[in-house]
């Protein structure tokens, strides 16, 4: 559990965090969020601007120090009026005095912190949070004896915020899954000075923390070569101006280019002589995510396989096409892309039970279709029957254990959290 406190040195306007242990946040997923392009890559923290907390009533009760000196002033109460001693009620103004002072004091304080935090961060699984946030004083007082509290934990301690100072403190936030955490609500506290009354606000803290999952090596279901492009992973049989791999030169022909002559050649042979390569062919892969199931851990591992195929797709120079059957919406991305959105859409996976019965008719065609799930769906066979009719591999990808249907017409391959691995490989280890 946390154990995070903000520290400032005597004599100093700096403020330090410290911490015992992190802070482990628990994932929520946004419902209904769409994710938006220019996600951070999967091992980069990105911030894009701050949003301010939105605050609710102020709330005061007493301390248990501040119970025993309302009790005693009581006590001192009933034995002026017993005595009839007017020395008492000095005591008990002198008291009543620190409790308004104590109530002065831990209203303004609360009242006039400024908390802004990241609006939109992106981390991977097991990443801790890197972004300050901006703790401001917006008084014309000091504002002393401050706790910022999450869900009862303590997320920052502030001895001291001076006039018009401004502290940037960084939580220390575990977030071990993948999702979309909001950041929710914090409550400001003050006990200033004398200890004897708690003054609450309660904030809601725009922005989110979006985490990708995490993913790993692994090979590309790519099957042929379909579309030209230069550092695609097949090679064709023709001959073309460009491209990594050399094979051999020609004589000049109308339209080629004078980037392409082999002035070695020309000097030697007395003609205009050009280079060409061998061809170089990306393949098309479908990546379909279909991963139901009351087991998290297994629907995790089954997010964290799709990313890796499909990073090892776009990383190998082939053409990916993603969808999950829960979102019509299809996530379409050329060779050698960045897999960003891919990672954004996995972070915001959420099983829903009960899809409509998928088909492959808007998916690319000529493409090699992989499904990645937690069991065989009966819903999958009309995808493979379609795939077979027109000649397609198909791959499917689920966890250990679990088998298809004898006389299915596909490549079964394993996963767990940190490998993929096909199941014929598995019988021959």
């Amino acid at each position: 559990m946390l154990r995070t406190a903000a520290k400032m040195e005597p004599g100093s306007n700096s403020v330090s965090s410290q911490s015992d242990s992190a802070f482990i946040l628990r994932p929520f997923v946004c419902e209904g969020a769409r994710p938006s392009p220019g996600a951070a890559t999967r091992d980069v923290t990105k911030v894009s601007g701050c949003k301010c907390a939105v605050s609710s009533g102020l709330h005061t009760r007493l301390t248990r120090a501040g119970k025993m000196f309302f009790t005693l002033m009581l006590l001192f109460y009933v034995a002026s009026v017993t005595s009839q001693s007017g020395l008492l009620l000095l005591f008990i103004g002198l008291i009543g005095g620190c409790f308004i002072v104590n109530f002065s004091f831990g209203r303004r304080n609360v009242q006039n912190l400024k908390i802004a935090s990241p609006k939109d961060v992106f981390l991977v699984e097991g990443g801790k949070a890197s972004q300050p946030w901006r703790i401001e004083n917006q008084s014309k007082k000091h504002l002393e004896n401050i706790q910022i509290i999450h869900e009862d934990e303590l997320l920052f301690r502030l001895p001291l915020v001076a006039v018009g100072d401004s502290v940037s403190l960084v939580p220390d936030l575990i977030y071990p899954r993948r999702g979309v955490f909001p950041n929710t609500q914090v409550t400001v506290a003050s006990v200033a000075p004398y200890g004897l009354l708690r003054t609450t606000r309660q904030l809601v803290i725009e922005g989110e923390v979006t985490v990708y999952p995490k993913i790993y090596e692994t090979t590309s279901p790519a099957g042929k070569g379909v579309d030209l492009i230069s550092g695609g992973r097949f090679r064709g049989g023709r001959r073309v101006s460009s491209g990594t791999h050399f094979a051999g030169v020609r004589g000049w022909q109308t339209g080629d280019s004078f980037k392409q002559v082999h002035w070695k050649s020309t000097a030697r042979r007395g003609e205009l002589m050009v280079k060409d390569f061998e061809e170089e062919l990306a393949g098309r892969v479908s990546l379909i995510l279909d991963a139901v199931s009351d087991d998290e851990v297994q629907i995790d591992n089954a997010v964290r396989a799709a990313g890796s195929i499909g990073a090892a797709t776009l990383q190998e120079g082939h053409q990916l096409e993603f969808t999950d059957l829960t979102n019509p919406e299809r996530l379409r991305l050329p060779p050698f892309s960045d897999e960003r959105e891919l990672l954004e859409r996995l972070a915001r996976y959420t099983p829903v039970r009960g899809t409509a019965e998928p088909g492959i008719e808007n998916l690319w065609r000529k493409s090699s279709i992989a499904l990645v799930g937690t069991e065989f769906r009966p819903q999958w066979v009309n995808i493979i029957a379609q795939a077979h009719r027109q000649n397609r591999r198909i791959h499917i990808y689920l966890p250990p254990g679990k088998d298809i249907p004898a006389g299915t017409e596909a490549e079964l391959w394993h996963f767990d959290q940190n490998a993929i691995w096909l199941f014929e490989e598995a019988l021959a280890q």
